[in-house]
């Protein structure tokens, strides 16, 4: 599992910044049975948007698994504690891309934190492939903050 925030951090409009379309492309290469999970502000007000974006710029949409929940007044890693908290197959098979540091100690380790503004980059995206090189079953959480897509349940 991959918190993926740096991706669509650096979105203009439905177009993603070159650097981190790579960069989610190079994980993709590198790890093929990477899936994601949105952890982002696109999560709450616009997956439609989320997936108009990832399609716009060549992402596989399919990868996209679920979607943390939206827990208000919570942490960004409260959230993602609570979507692993009911994906127990998941253990400690997962990295955490963001730009946010309010993950809490048990996530520190699995953070790969990004610049909110060039997003993940080729460095940051080998860290996520250390983190999920080995593992089993490997999904990504992605964070996407801001064609018809239909909403995660």
């Amino acid at each position: 599992d991959v918190a993926l925030d740096g991706v669509a951090d650096a979105v203009i409009r439905t177009t993603f910044a070159p650097r981190a379309v790579d960069a989610l492309e190079f994980i993709v290469e590198a790890v093929p049975d990477v899936r994601i999970v949105m952890s982002s502000t696109w999560r709450i007000n616009d997956m439609a948007g989320a997936c108009r974006a990832f399609r716009a710029n060549g992402l596989d949409w399919e990868r996209v698994l679920d979607s943390t929940p939206n827990l208000q007044g919570q942490t960004r890693g409260d959230e993602i504690r609570a979507w692993l908290s009911r994906h127990p197959e998941v253990g400690t098979e997962f990295a955490v891309v963001d730009d946010r540091l309010d993950m809490g100690d048990d996530l520190a380790p699995r953070l790969v934190r990004v610049d909110p503004r060039s997003g993940l980059t080729i460095e940051r995206a080998i860290r996520v492939i250390e983190l999920l090189v080995g593992v089993r079953d490997r999904t990504v959480t992605a964070e996407a903050d801001q064609a018809s897509c239909p909403s995660l349940g």
